[in-house]
């Protein structure tokens, strides 16, 4: 582990830095895809500090698209639903 101490203000802080072997990160997506558990319980199963972490692992190992595609992903569904929405309007206009 990593370990920095940083002064801000009048107060002393110790930041620790965990690292995680590419094993563990494998096992907890795995873990998550094929069985079904949810990033909570992952956290708390394998003591990790935040579920992003595992959000960022299932990227990294292509189990989740990268944040610009989803986004695009996610936009592109919303413009699909307005579309069908405006041509229902449409219909019942004419």
């Amino acid at each position: 582990m990593d370990k920095k101490e940083t002064n801000v203000g009048y107060v002393m802080i110790r930041v620790t830095r965990r690292q995680y072997s590419e094993a563990l990160k494998l096992q907890v997506c795995k873990e998550h895809i094929e069985e079904g558990t949810g990033l909570l319980a992952l956290v708390k199963k394998y003591n990790l500090t935040t579920h992003s972490l595992i959000n960022g692992w299932l990227r990294k190992y292509g189990y989740l698209p990268s944040p610009t595609i989803a986004r695009l992903y996610r936009v592109t569904n919303m413009l699909i639903g307005f579309a069908k929405i405006t041509s229902k309007f449409v219909k019942c206009q004419g």
